[in-house]
């Protein structure tokens, strides 16, 4: 084998290698509602419901007078009691986020806002960070919500991982494994553009430039004695 076939064959082999590498799953994870604070109010809400329908089922039916004893009518203790007894926990315990980064793409689905997942390919991502955030305090709440020029996929994680598409979209993933998410995009990202530096390799240069910058404006500005 010539010299020129050898380099050739190293360089699909290592093509075919690093395409491998960005197809497999390489970061996956699923996300429930897990905040013990709205659960207990909708426990307490959906108890306190039932036994109000329990209460005006026995005085409807146990009263001469039917339904009259009761403060409510029968109908409308049954309205409330499906939403606030059975939708509403229902509707919260089916919330999941899923997340997961396979092909070069993020694939996520907010069930049930999203019932079918969508992709963000690694190629369109221009920059990508951790965030602290407040559901509440941020965003008004849980689920898909829009903040400026930022769509959150918000659980009742406090962290995110927060990409910018294009210079006027931001998308915020909420996770439990922040660096694992930001580590995975930073993998494929590197894979895809072997020649750029990461992001995170910016930033620290950037940090480092900013530290000496300051450091010598303080040196200029400080006056002798």
């Amino acid at each position: 084998m010539s010299e020129k076939d050898s380099i050739q064959s190293n360089t699909e082999n290592t093509t075919s290698s690093t395409q491998q590498e960005i197809n497999r799953v390489i970061f996956k994870e699923q996300q429930r509602f897990s905040n013990w604070i709205l659960w207990m109010l909708l426990i307490s809400m959906a108890v306190g419901v039932w036994f109000w329908l329990i209460a005006t089922v026995v005085l409807s039916t146990g009263s001469a007078s039917g339904s009259e004893d009761s403060i409510a009518p029968v109908w409308f203790v049954v309205l409330i009691w499906l939403v606030i007894g059975i939708i509403l926990p229902g509707f919260v315990f089916m919330l999941r986020f899923d997340l997961q980064i396979e092909n070069g793409e993020i694939i996520f689905q907010y069930f049930p806002f999203q019932l079918k997942p969508k992709r963000l390919s690694i190629k369109e991502i221009q920059n990508y960070k951790i965030v602290r955030y407040d559901p509440l305090g941020d965003y008004g709440g849980w689920g898909v919500r829009k903040k400026a020029n930022t769509i959150g996929y918000i659980t009742s994680s406090d962290r995110s991982v927060t990409v910018l598409v294009d210079d006027e979209m931001q998308l915020a993933f909420g996770t439990d494994q922040p660096k694992e998410l930001y580590l995975a995009i930073d993998k494929i990202h590197k894979l895809i553009y072997p020649g750029k530096q990461s992001v995170a390799l910016k930033a620290t240069i950037s940090n480092v430039k900013k530290n000496l910058t300051e450091k010598i404006d303080g040196i200029g500005q400080s006056k002798p004695e």
